[in-house]
């Protein structure tokens, strides 16, 4: 699936193509938790609210800008699984 297959989906069959793929790593930023997950050739940013319970959005993504509050959090062995 590319990056623009992605978009084309709906938000179920978005959030099913998300859970598929590898999760990578969290970050909390008030209120919310983000969660980085890989897609093979692109990036999903999951952002949940845990004071309401609920998925809030997803972002997939291709660009290195969009991981770096995520660099220092993400192992070695994580970039290993994707590859």
């Amino acid at each position: 699936m590319t990056h623009y297959d992605f978009i084309a989906l709906n938000e179920i069959d978005q959030a099913n193509a998300v859970w598929k793929g590898v999760y990578l790593v969290n970050r909390f930023e008030k209120p919310f938790i983000y969660q980085l997950y890989s897609l093979g050739s692109f990036y999903v940013e999951v952002t949940y609210n845990p004071k309401i319970n609920e998925v809030t959005h997803l972002e997939p993504f291709t660009t290195s800008k969009l991981l770096e509050p995520y660099i220092n959090r993400i192992s070695l062995g994580d970039l290993i699984l994707i590859v």
